[in-house]
């Protein structure tokens, strides 16, 4: 996966710019439902939206384990995978931690 780099600022939401996942429109949607991609492209993604491309993600990464077969080195916990396997859905840039919704 992409490594973890420095914080990036968040974009400003552009008049009926979509949620890269569902399409809906983001604007309208309040702040404490959005989350961004701090270490690429700075865009906006619905933070529900990004946790279901989390579980796609690390239902992926767990395929891969397990053709690599019960031996492999990288056999990781749920939590670890997607940790280690989210990126952003449109720079695919490494995500870093994630929880949804956050505390």
């Amino acid at each position: 996966p992409a490594s973890v780099s420095a914080a990036v600022d968040r974009k400003c939401i552009e008049e009926d710019e979509p949620c890269p996942i569902c399409y809906e429109d983001l604007n309208g949607c309040p702040p404490s439902k959005l989350v961004w991609c701090r270490t690429g492209c700075g865009r906006n993604v619905h933070g529900k939206c990004i946790s279901i491309w989390a579980e796609h993600q690390a239902k992926a990464a767990r395929a891969r384990q397990a053709l690599d077969g019960p031996y492999s080195s990288s056999a990781s916990s749920h939590s670890s995978l997607i940790d280690q396997t989210l990126t952003c859905p449109l720079c695919r840039a490494g995500w870093g931690p994630f929880k949804w919704p956050p505390l």
